[in-house]
């Protein structure tokens, strides 16, 4: 006699039959000023941005909305420094911070920030070309800093992925040192990029 057992919802893997599934990313940008770094920055907590430059997800503490998943397989952390930012502020916030993962109101996980590079760590160029008077056309600046280049097969890799659900309470936190504060001197954007899958119901 042979059993037949009839799948149920719960034993379906998540993008076989019901799914359809594209790479894709969710980021999150914010700016720390030039003081000093808070204790609790928040990522993906506040309604987004309309430009899809600066933010891209669902809603407030939402990434994705109903008849959606995402499966978060890595995350990238890009700084955007301004305008008088000096490498001994990239590197308060690379060695001293960390990022905290929380869904379902539980901490999934707290990292490191110098672990979630864009791709690869701290870049330091000197001679980098700026842009000049006429008077001294093609004349280089002394240094240019980064975190690395984006590359997602340099970002941080989850050692399992993790699915957010559609309307799932989620939020990231980047955490400054309070023990010992330390301060910016001038502005600094980070954009947290979620790295994954996108899973959307077959029409």
């Amino acid at each position: 006699m042979v059993r037949r057992f009839t799948p149920t919802r719960q034993y379906q893997p998540a993008g076989v039959g019901n799914f359809q599934q594209i790479h894709d990313t969710k980021y999150a940008t914010r700016t720390l000023a030039a003081a000093v770094i808070p204790g609790v920055t928040n990522f993906f907590g506040a309604a987004p941005s309309s430009d899809f430059t600066v933010d891209r997800y669902e809603q407030g503490n939402t990434l994705v909305s109903s008849g959606k998943i995402f499966t978060i397989v890595g995350i990238l952390a890009l700084i955007q420094p301004a305008t008088g930012v000096l490498v001994t502020d990239l590197e308060k916030i690379i060695n001293f911070c960390c990022l905290r993962i929380v869904t379902n109101q539980r901490e999934f996980g707290c990292i490191p920030f110098h672990m979630i590079p864009a791709g690869g760590g701290l870049s330091i160029q000197s001679g980098q070309v700026a842009v000049t008077p006429a008077a001294a056309p093609g004349a280089q600046s002394a240094l240019g800093a980064t975190n690395g280049h984006p590359a997602r097969n340099s970002g941080f890799t989850l050692a399992e992925p993790l699915d957010v659900q559609a309307n799932q309470p989620f939020y990231m936190e980047l955490l400054g040192p309070t023990g010992t504060p330390l301060t910016l001197s001038a502005a600094v954007g980070v954009k947290i990029i979620l790295d994954g899958l996108e899973k959307r119901t077959s029409s």
